[in-house]
Order: C-alpha cells, then sequence, then structure tokens
C-alpha cells in the first residue's frame, strides 16, 4: 500500500513493512522491545488496509492521522498512543488496550470494539443500544448523528463501568477497615483475668 501521506520516521515504517510483508509480528514486536519501555514509534499518516496484525505491540506509538481499513488488530497494545484523526475503518480491535489514550480523537466505523480496555484493568462489557440500519448511507445526516449517538453510550458505559469498579473497590476496603476494627474491638472486650 502507498503511503503517500506518511509523515513519521522511514526506519520505523520499513520495519512495520517488514513484518507485514512477512506475516510476522513478532519482528515488529521485537523491535519495539529492542528500543526500550519509552519507545514511541512515529508512524504518523500511516495507512494500512486488509493487515493481519493481532498482537501489535503500539504502546506510546505516534499514530496521528493514520488509516486502519479491514485490519486485524485483535489484542493490539495501543496504550499511551497519540491516535489524534486516526481512523479505523472496519476492523477488528477486539480485546485491544487503549489505556490512557483518548479514544474520542479518533474515528472508529464499523468497527469491533468489543472487550477494549479502556484503563486499567477496566474492559467495555456494554454493547451500544443504538443500532445503525444496514441500508443507511454513511453520507446520510442521521447516519452521522446515529454514530455519535452510539459513541456516546459506549462512553456512557465505560463511565459507568469505572465509577462501579470504584465502588466496589471502596466497598472492599470499607468491608475490610470494619473487619480490622471489630477485631481489635474484640480484644478490648475480653474480661480482666484477676
Amino acid at each position: 500500500m502507498e503511503q503517500d501521506n506518511f509523515i513519521g520516521n522511514g526506519k520505523h515504517l520499513k520495519v512495520l513493512l517488514d513484518c507485514i510483508e512477512k506475516s510476522d509480528v513478532s519482528i515488529w514486536n521485537s523491535f519495539v522491545r529492542k528500543q526500550g519501555p519509552y519507545f514511541k514509534a512515529d508512524l504518523k499518516g500511516l495507512i494500512l488496509e486488509a493487515e493481519a496484525l493481532a498482537k501489535i505491540n503500539l504502546r506510546f506509538a505516534r499514530l496521528q492521522g493514520a488509516f486502519f481499513k479491514q485490519c486485524d488488530l485483535t489484542g493490539a497494545n495501543f496504550s499511551g498512543s497519540d491516535i489524534t484523526d486516526a481512523t479505523f475503518n472496519s476492523c477488528n480491535l477486539s480485546g485491544a488496550n487503549f489505556g490512557g489514550v483518548n479514544i474520542k480523537a479518533a474515528s472508529f466505523e464499523d468497527t469491533e470494539l468489543r472487550g477494549i480496555v479502556l484503563g486499567r484493568k477496566v474492559k467495555v462489557k456494554a454493547i451500544p443500544k443504538t443500532k445503525i440500519p444496514d441500508d443507511l448511507d454513511k453520507d446520510d445526516p442521521l447516519w452521522r448523528k446515529l454514530k455519535q449517538l452510539e459513541m456516546q453510550e459506549s462512553a456512557v458505559a465505560y463511565n459507568k463501568e469505572v465509577q462501579r469498579e470504584a465502588a466496589k473497590k471502596k466497598q472492599e476496603e470499607d468491608a475490610h477497615k470494619l473487619q480490622k476494627d471489630s477485631r481489635l474491638f474484640e480484644l478490648d472486650e475480653e474480661p480482666d483475668n484477676e
């Protein structure tokens, strides 16, 4: 695929394209690992179509303006990445990690998002309620509005999940504290043996 819009690092692109050509994601993941824990792959403007990149490590990657179409990115690691103005069109992102990423800055069209991780150990479990009719044209303003509603519902579901996790953690902490306090109370209540 032509990379006319690519404005990132040429070496990074070369390694990624080599990995794609050989159908071996481990080439890219090994390259990233060798660069160290704070490596930021510069892949701005990348264009990929119909590529199998399951479990690819794009942690901290600069992916501004990238375009992914019909790519298998199952279980990919995008944590800490900059995906501003990136587009994921008809991709599979099931189980992908987007921890610390502003997903509102990107576009997800007809993309599978089940099980994506949006923060520490918080997964999206809810499926949006808005259903966009298959026969509705994407240029139709109604399609755009329904897509916007679908994304908002996903965000609301995510926020509810985060709130539930926080409440559950607080309950566990309170129960632990109460249990600890009750043990201290029992010790204080023992009769004196005189």
